[in-house]
């Protein structure tokens, strides 16, 4: 017994001693922090850079036709060359920017966008110079192109070539929606006698998915307009089947097909969604547009009260972090104690090969008769290259 009280003395002598060589070198790797990935979780906002996408061969994705009954609107004027000054290409921002640049052809090939001179998604796109003097007029993009040219209904776009009556220098583009948040809002859009009246205008058949492609030889048209009809299958999901954070347990209300605050409660609810790689959600390479739509409730418009918020995230595969690609916020969208669906669309390009994305939603309120719900979101890419 005395022996094996001996022996199990010095054994604890011996531990003793190790653990006081061993902890200098425990101490320096517990402080010396991880390569690569040590800032995942810090957000940055990193607008994805893109460039206008150009055909290789623009009439072969588009329908050459003449229009009007004297000429071609956006065809060159003749005797009147094309300028090479105040086309120097726009640096790209939020977005794609609408710009045009001679085609080493005598004319010249624009893209066109739905968003404003800074990039910013809008279905009231800016004035474009067009660098030449083209045929002015009206030119109409349809969705269904059994649909009679009268039926307003079935426009999906106009492009305005001003001034309208002779030689044209700017180009606009007017989609649906006019950005009133209703998307079949078409007050922006010239009537049916209009453009009928002008003997050279004329009307085209949209093409769904991809550019709208117009030549006026030799002037291309690159028209990019957003399709706000949700294609086969897109990305969806109800919010009530996010993973909620822990913070948010004992005032979370997963109700239905939504995520909201229970009763009389207050706080801020946070909400996570996977984001999955169907098929519409990933059709082009790259896409230039995305469009998301959501469904919500929020009774103060000011968001002092109550608001909805969400914000997609990716991370690289590879390098990893965190950036956000896209904001919806509730603020001046909602329409009082009634659910409403807000359209919008996004320089997003989802990209699975290489990057995973989720979403991080906030459901908000302050006064508890306040009203905050995020119902259903639907996501899908709009225009852009399609993959091979």
């Amino acid at each position: 017994m005395r022996g094996n009280c001996r022996l199990g003395g010095i054994w604890s002598v011996l531990l003793i001693a190790a653990a006081v060589l061993l902890l200098p070198a425990l101490r320096a790797n517990a402080q010396r922090r991880p390569a690569g990935d040590s800032d995942i979780f810090k957000p940055t906002r990193e607008v994805q850079q893109r460039e206008p996408v150009v055909p290789a061969n623009p009439q072969s994705r588009g329908t050459q036709v003449s229009v009007g009954r004297r000429g071609k609107v956006g065809s060159p004027v003749p005797g009147i060359p094309v300028r090479s000054d105040s086309l120097a290409p726009t640096s790209v921002a939020a977005g794609p920017i609408s710009s045009c640049a001679p085609n080493g052809g005598g004319g010249i090939t624009c893209n066109i966008y739905e968003t404003d001179a800074a990039g910013n998604p809008s279905e009231i796109s800016n004035v474009i110079n067009l660098g030449a003097s083209v045929t002015g007029g009206y030119l109409v993009l349809k969705d269904n192109p059994a649909a009679p040219d009268s039926d307003q209904s079935q426009w999906s776009d106009v492009l305005v070539f001003a001034p309208t009556a002779g030689s044209a220098t700017t180009v606009q583009m007017f989609s649906a929606g006019c950005n009133t948040a209703n998307p079949n809002d078409r007050s922006c859009f010239p009537s049916f006698a209009t453009v009928s009246g002008d003997p050279d205008s004329g009307f085209i058949n949209e093409t769904q998915g991809g550019a709208t492609v117009f030549t006026a030889s030799p002037n291309i048209y690159n028209i990019y307009s957003i399709n706000d009809n949700p294609p086969i299958r897109p990305f969806t999901l109800a919010s009530s089947v996010g993973t909620v954070d822990e913070d948010s347990a004992a005032i979370v209300q997963l109700r239905n097909f939504t995520a909201t605050l229970l009763p009389m409660t207050t706080g801020s609810v946070h909400v996570r969604y996977n984001i999955t790689a169907v098929d519409d959600i990933s059709r082009f390479c790259p896409a230039t547009q995305s469009v998301i739509r959501v469904r919500f409730r929020n009774t103060d418009n000011s968001g002092t009260l109550a608001q909805v918020s969400f914000d997609i995230h990716s991370t690289n595969i590879t390098s990893g972090g965190n950036n956000i690609l896209y904001s919806f916020s509730s603020n001046g969208r909602g329409t009082g104690a009634t659910f409403t669906t807000a359209t919008d669309s996004g320089a997003v390009d989802f990209d699975f090969a290489n990057n995973i994305y989720w979403i991080e939603a906030t459901v908000f309120r302050s006064d508890p008769n306040a009203l905050a719900d995020l119902g259903s979101i639907q996501i899908w890419e709009a225009t852009g290259t399609p993959c091979p």
